[in-house]
């Protein structure tokens, strides 16, 4: 818009770390940057430009606190939520396994961004934001005007899971507008999204039960979601490190008692459960012989208790590398309107949820996190996604939702076939041989 300026934000690579002091004179010396401005998140350059506002920030010398954080890693954090995990007592012939998942980060195509336009009794704000209300109601408290004296506009979004939830990027953008009381455009780069998000919690889970009784199947789950790291809603949440211990479990159960991981399920299930459970085995095949270093492994999920779906994954296993050659999915959401929108779906949860299952999240070590770009914190390539084969239970029930639906049945599905091509037991995410 007219008068706009770019802006991109220095912040603390401790995470919770603020600004000590600073020195902007060789920032403000390169060509483009207007201002140099002091916010509760760092230190912000603008600029004429995007790159000018870049070459600002990289030109800042600054002294930062690190707070109470700076300590703080990873692994440490997932060995504090085990052992707070509640101790358990086996009965005869009981079995327990751990599980754990590390932080993930959601990777969006469109990071995060955001278009402020200030004004004496009404603001314009641009946004891809999950939660429009939220965020008109953020803008409006750093304006000090009422909500519906602030237009925001909602373009389409380049991907959400979760991330658009949170309202950090319209928070900055909107402080920066009101400091210099003209329109600022924040650019996010790849750097700033991976190392500021707000990830997926760290989790444990402990399950234990009966290969004789797999209905008395008792399950703890601990996510991180308070503590130095910040976490927010990630596609299905809790459902997916739950399911991946879950059925994960379920499969050890069934090969301790000696039954076909596959039957060993179907009498736990409802009916509308059973027919995702049964569709999906009879459309992968199940039964049919494999090569050699191929296996295949069944999971079932309800994401938030709707929407049953069922994963069978194929997978091989080459010198301890992974490689899933396909995904039949089966889902009962409902009735459905538009098969290839649920197709669509099943596929983008499959390209999530193996990114995570494969690839991990990210590396947090001395409070700060070690990942900056897609090298080293990669999502599933081209070359790497499987054959997906959607298929879709006939109901005339209620529709409910495929978005998340997906997601967390993948994970334990992989990590079972890869019990059947190998023998090896694979209980942390991301899944791995080395």
């Amino acid at each position: 818009v007219p008068g706009m300026v770019h802006a991109a934000v220095a912040r603390s690579r401790v995470l919770g770390g603020g600004v000590a002091t600073y020195d902007d004179s060789q920032a403000r010396r390169v060509p483009g940057v207007l201002d140099v401005v002091e916010i509760s998140a760092g230190v912000a350059v603008l600029a004429d430009t995007t790159w000018a506002a870049l070459q600002g920030r990289e030109a800042l010398t600054i002294e930062w606190e690190s707070g109470s954080r700076a300590p703080v890693d990873d692994d440490a954090v997932l060995e504090d939520l085990t052992a707070r995990l509640d101790p358990v007592t086996l009965g005869p012939g009981e079995m327990t396994a751990d599980y754990t998942s590390p932080y993930c980060p959601h990777a969006t195509m469109e990071t995060p961004t955001c278009a402020v336009r200030p004004g004496d009794d009404a603001w314009q704000v641009w946004a891809a934001t999950q939660q429009p209300l939220l965020a008109r109601s953020v803008v409006a408290a750093e304006a000090s005007l009422p909500p519906h004296q602030v237009t925001l506009h909602v373009p389409l979004v380049g991907g959400g899971f979760g991330r658009r939830l949170d309202q950090d990027f319209v928070e900055i953008a909107a402080e920066l507008a009101a400091a210099v009381r003209r329109p600022v455009k924040l650019f996010w780069s790849r750097t700033d999204d991976l190392r500021h998000d707000r990830f997926h919690p760290a989790t444990a889970c402990r399950v234990s039960g009966s290969p004789a009784d797999p209905t008395r199947l008792r399950q703890q789950v601990l996510p991180a979601w308070t503590g130095p790291v910040p976490t927010g809603s990630w596609r299905a949440v809790t459902n997916v490190p739950e399911a991946f211990a879950h059925e994960s479990f379920l499969d050890e159960l069934a090969h301790a008692a000696g039954v076909d991981p596959y039957e060993y399920r179907r009498p736990l299930l409802n009916d509308r459960a059973r027919a995702t459970l049964d569709l999906a085995a009879m459309e992968a095949g199940w039964g049919d012989p494999l090569p050699a270093g191929w296996g295949r492994g069944i999971a079932h999920h309800a994401t938030w208790g709707v929407s049953p779906t069922t994963a069978v994954a194929e997978v091989e296993v080459v010198d301890d590398r992974i490689r899933v050659h396909r995904l039949v999915m089966a889902i009962d959401c409902g009735v459905v309107v538009n098969p290839d929108t649920v197709a669509a779906q099943m596929e983008g949860g499959v390209a999530f949820a193996m990114s995570a299952a494969l690839l991990g999240g990210v590396t947090v070590r001395n409070g700060a996190v070690a990942e900056s770009n897609l090298d080293d914190a990669p999502i599933l390539r081209f070359d790497q996604m499987p054959q997906v084969d959607t298929f879709i239970v006939p109901s005339g029930a209620p529709p409910t939702g495929v978005g998340e639906a997906g997601v967390p049945p993948v994970a334990p599905a992989i990590a079972n076939a890869v019990f059947a091509a190998t023998g090896r037991r694979l209980r942390e995410l991301p899944l791995s041989l080395a």
